[in-house]
């Protein structure tokens, strides 16, 4: 009888184990499936793109530029060069990237083309830029902006900056001003009514009637460029 009941219980054990055995079988094939069926959908690894964005300036190499009478410091790229000019019209201090365009040379003025970050300490003696603006996204840790205006392009890109500053050395006067600007590729410049009405740019006066004309600005730019300018720009600062 005991016997018996023994070789039962053998069975009873046996037919249990099969029974594991089979549901971790079970389990396991199912994970593997799974598994399969997640990494089959996954695509492979790839480097990302390369972004027209460079993101963070490496300014570890430029060069630092001290006015000592105007009390004021600029770092650049040591392959820009500076033009300075105490001439008629006002002390010009420009920081540019060579080659510039044919017939024009430095200093420059703001309304000059080129690759510039050019400062003017006593401002300069002719109208502004006429064109659709927003406050910078310039960011200067040890300057305190009065005012600072990007000029953008009609999709928003900036492409030249204004920059006047709240507090300034006994060697500047009210009118001084820093001002960035780069070249904009294809061009086309003209004016618009607030009604939306296209007028060409020989057509064109932005300050007369008989309406608001806004001056509107389409091409594209050189993001590199634009970084290296508002790196610069950031850099900065009055020694006084």
């Amino acid at each position: 009888m005991s016997s018996g009941s023994s070789q039962q219980n053998t069975a009873h054990e046996q037919g249990y184990s099969a029974v594991w055995v089979a549901i971790l079988v079970l389990l396991v094939g199912m994970i593997v499936t799974f598994v399969w069926y997640v990494d089959r959908d996954v695509p492979p690894e790839h480097p990302a793109p390369p972004d027209n964005d460079t993101g963070t300036i490496d300014t570890s190499a430029w060069v630092t530029y001290t006015s000592e009478h105007f009390s004021f410091s600029i770092q650049h790229p040591d392959e820009w060069e500076v033009a300075t000019s105490n001439g008629p019209m006002a002390p010009l201090f420009t920081f540019y990237r060579p080659p510039l365009p044919e017939g024009t040379d430095a200093p420059l003025t703001h309304h000059d083309s080129g690759t510039h970050v050019s400062v003017y300490p006593e401002g300069i003696p002719t109208e502004g830029i006429f064109g659709e603006t927003a406050p910078t996204s310039v960011t200067l840790a040890e300057v305190e902006l009065e005012e600072g205006l990007d000029y953008q392009l009609t999709d928003g890109t900036p492409w030249a900056t204004l920059l006047q500053f709240e507090v300034i050395p006994a060697s500047w006067n009210q009118s001084g001003f820093v001002f960035a600007r780069q070249p904009i590729h294809n061009l086309d410049i003209y004016c618009q009514t607030d009604t939306g009405e296209r007028i060409e740019i020989e057509e064109c006066d932005p300050l007369g009637p008989p309406e608001p004309i806004t001056v509107k600005r389409e091409g594209s730019i050189d993001r590199e460029t634009r970084d290296i300018i508002e790196a610069m720009l950031a850099t900065f600062t009055f020694t006084e």
